[in-house]
């Protein structure tokens, strides 16, 4: 019986490598793009009010315009969020007053919500940190996505839909952010709709807990 070649056991096993590889470039291919189409989906659209809830106990700033974010204290994707909020606080001083709103679920101790969001945001100068028990000014907004943010003007007139990222956890500048500055410099006063990346936002657990 003729003994198999070195040769044609070499192929053979080039054969296995290559396609190992493949496999391997295949599988990576497909999470990445998995990963791409999970940081590039927007969560729920707001049922949003086109002017201020009158009946709400949340209270318009004494500014030209009132911002209201709506968050998830343990949504990961809204770091970025807050962070751009921020800065936007820094870049129009004076010109719009601004509220966080992080859903406190009733039925949880006080220490569910404290979480390093919570703080950071508690932190920042000139933003005022509410915590929304069972997310009842979340209902009343409209609000379903971490990261939600509202602007209304003087008159109460509904003037931004949207949120502050290009994607889910990315900081830096996008649409909404440009727009806001644009309203807070009086450049424009068209009303504008943007999407909101985030996790659920009235829901006890977010994708990722933050400590």
């Amino acid at each position: 019986m003729p003994r198999p070649s070195h040769r044609s056991g070499t192929a053979r096993s080039g054969w296995r490598l290559g396609a190992g590889i493949a496999l391997w470039g295949g599988l990576l291919a497909c999470g990445f793009g998995a990963l791409v189409s999970y940081e590039m989906r927007p969560g729920s659209r707001a049922d949003a009010p086109l002017r201020w809830p009158r009946e709400s106990k949340l209270q318009a700033g004494p500014h030209r315009y009132s911002l209201v974010m709506f968050a998830h204290p343990k949504c990961p994707c809204s770091r970025a969020s807050l962070a751009n909020l921020e800065s936007l606080l820094v870049a129009a001083p004076g010109e719009i007053s601004m509220t966080i709103c992080f859903y406190d679920p009733a039925g949880e101790t006080s220490e569910w919500a404290e979480t390093r969001l919570v703080r950071t945001a508690r932190a920042i100068p000139g933003l005022k940190v509410v915590l929304d028990r069972d997310g009842q000014l979340a209902v009343e907004f409209g609000a379903k996505t971490s990261g939600q943010v509202l602007v209304f003007d003087r008159d109460g007139r509904q003037v931004f839909d949207g949120g502050l990222t290009s994607a889910r956890g990315h900081e830096g500048e996008d649409q909404g952010g440009r727009h806001l500055l644009a309203l807070a410099r009086g450049e424009t006063r068209s009303p504008l709709s943007t999407p909101v990346y985030g996790c659920a936002l009235r829901e006890k657990s977010a994708l990722a807990a933050q400590p």
